[in-house]
């Protein structure tokens, strides 16, 4: 059985750390509020996982049903619960993460932060929480159905499941459609040794350096790196891999076949 730690050392990036004691009567999760404010697509994704999970029997369920079922929902869950890590600074720009997917009941209590960012003790009813662990090793967690940070949780999940962190580039899309992220798409282009381009289109190659200093300046300066439709990429903390042709690959074995022969 996956373990919460009772006293969490480690707290997600950018949230300031302020706990109220737990000797009061803990106050219901509606009542704190959220955060930030989840979209609608979210919010419905939380409803439909609620209403899924209360007709299972938990005990036949495996992680690989429970994987299935949020993804036939929400196939893009990764990328979009990585855009909003990333929006509300509880990542860092081009930082490598790896997500897991907890299912909690209704018992047990946790810390969760309010409107105003202070943590308060709560009954637990936000059930669908994300864990997130940073490229320093450190861990956080967040509601997803509220988008506050979560801290001391006093029970286990029934269920959870390991983030694939996978997705395939569509025709005439690029990484940046995906990853939301400048940085993050060339720190995954010089991992895999991927030309990177200033502009749209393939005219003006530049190296990694000058791509990062273009995503230093501004999101909004467009650079491109060079991918194709049907590439898929892993883009996990631990397991980065990229698949062309059903043909899973490392970066270094991407690079000795595709790269280093042509440069």
């Amino acid at each position: 059985m996956r373990k919460i730690s009772l006293v969490v050392l480690v707290v997600m990036v950018s949230f300031s750390l302020f706990f109220v004691g737990c000797s009061r009567e803990p106050v219901n999760s509606e009542d704190i509020g959220s955060m930030r404010v989840p979209s609608q697509s979210t919010q419905e994704f939380v409803n439909n996982v609620d209403h899924w999970m209360s007709n299972q029997e938990v005990s036949e369920l495996s992680e690989e049903d429970f994987l299935e079922y949020i993804y036939s929902q929400n196939p893009d869950l990764d990328l979009d619960v990585r855009r909003e890590l990333l929006l509300y600074g509880i990542i860092n720009r081009g930082e490598k993460i790896s997500l897991c997917y907890l299912y909690f009941d209704d018992e047990g209590t946790c810390s969760m932060q309010d409107s105003v960012g202070q943590y308060t003790e709560v009954k637990f009813a936000n059930k669908f929480v994300v864990e997130i662990c940073h490229e320093d090793g450190s861990l956080g967690w967040m509601s997803l159905a509220c988008l506050n940070g979560m801290l001391d949780i006093s029970s286990d999940p029934v269920i959870w499941g390991d983030a694939r962190m996978q997705f395939t580039i569509g025709e005439g899309k690029g990484l940046s459609y995906y990853l939301h992220d400048n940085y993050w798409s060339v720190r995954v282009a010089e991992t895999f040794g991927l030309h990177v381009y200033e502009g749209r289109g393939y005219n003006e190659r530049i190296d990694y350096d000058r791509a990062r200093e273009l995503a230093d300046l501004s999101d909004t300066i467009q650079t491109t790196v060079k991918v194709r439709p049907g590439w898929k990429f892993i883009l996990d903390r631990l397991d980065m891999q990229i698949c062309i042709d059903g043909n899973w690959m490392t970066p270094a074995q991407f690079k000795e076949k595709y790269v280093e022969p042509y440069q």
